[in-house]
């Protein structure tokens, strides 16, 4: 029969057998602990196991091979972000998936579970980027992903330009409702506004000063665009695109002199920034605009 005096601070000198016992308490014996990152990029580490890790915006989790240390078959991290998806990436492991490395979006949760030798898989819903290929406003194509689970592009969500949603879509693409074809403008990835006209231009011929490295007080560069912005105020960039030169009138989808990475890879808006807060640029647009 159960004891009537209490054990205080007692200790296990083996393992407890819970078999035919349900453990009862008000605090502390938990299965999972709660880990709130409240980041964005976390590399998870033998503190995860076993918990319920919680990020903000788009998260990229590393699942690498832990330092060494080997998880227990059986082990099992949950995750979700708040406000954004996860996207479980591999670095000396091995992860199986139904569909792909993503949660769906805000609050969906994702569990992986280890089977053995850093082996993974990631049980539950989990989702691919579907691809959207479109026409531009140069008489071109634009390929561009989206996290959704539906073959139709979905203009309220966000649109990028990488299959790892890293990038995100800037410009204007095509769009048709019987019987009209419109035109949809993006910046930073989301839809900001849709035309039945024709396809806008922009005249990209204002200077605006920008610095390089490694000494940006004397590595002054200018970098052409629209009127109206204010390069130290971030904002202000979004969805403008820069170029190496005047390039005059043009749609947004010219690609000609577009300021891209290269050596080096970030500017600044202001000579005091450096090394810190660059602007980092893709195909003209900054793309490091939260």
């Amino acid at each position: 029969m159960p004891s009537l005096v209490p054990l205080h601070n007692a200790l296990s000198q083996n393992s407890v057998d819970f078999n035919s016992q349900t453990p009862i308490n008000d605090r502390g014996l938990l299965r999972y602990s709660v880990q709130d990152y409240n980041t964005n990029s976390h590399t998870l580490t033998p503190a995860d196991f076993n918990s319920v890790c919680i990020f903000a915006g788009d998260t990229q989790l590393v699942l690498s091979n832990f330092g060494g240390v080997t998880p227990p078959t059986g082990t099992e991290i949950i995750f979700l972000s708040r406000t954004g998806y996860v996207r479980v990436s591999t670095l000396n492991a091995s992860l199986y998936t139904s569909n792909g490395p993503f949660t769906q979006g805000p609050y969906f949760a994702g569990k992986i579970i280890h089977l053995n030798n850093n082996v993974w898989v990631f049980a539950g819903t989990n989702w691919n980027p579907n691809a959207f290929t479109v026409n531009n406003c140069c008489a071109d194509t634009t390929t561009i992903y989206q996290l959704n689970t539906s073959a139709v592009f979905e203009g309220a969500m966000r649109a990028y330009t990488t299959v790892d949603l890293t990038v995100p879509f800037n410009g204007t693409i095509e769009s048709y409702s019987d019987p009209v074809y419109y035109w949809n403008i993006f910046k930073n990835g989301y839809l900001t506004s849709t035309t039945a006209d024709d396809c806008a231009t922009y005249d990209y011929s204002v200077p605006y000063t920008f610095y390089a490295g490694p000494d940006p007080i004397y590595d002054a560069i200018s970098f052409y665009s629209v009127t109206g912005q204010t390069p130290t105020v971030r904002a202000s960039l979004n969805g403008n695109k820069f170029f190496l030169s005047d390039v005059g009138t043009q749609h947004d989808c010219y690609s000609t002199d577009a300021v891209s990475p290269g050596a080096p890879l970030n500017y600044h808006a202001n000579p005091g920034d450096f090394p810190n807060s660059p602007l980092i640029f893709m195909d003209g647009y900054v793309i490091n605009i939260t």
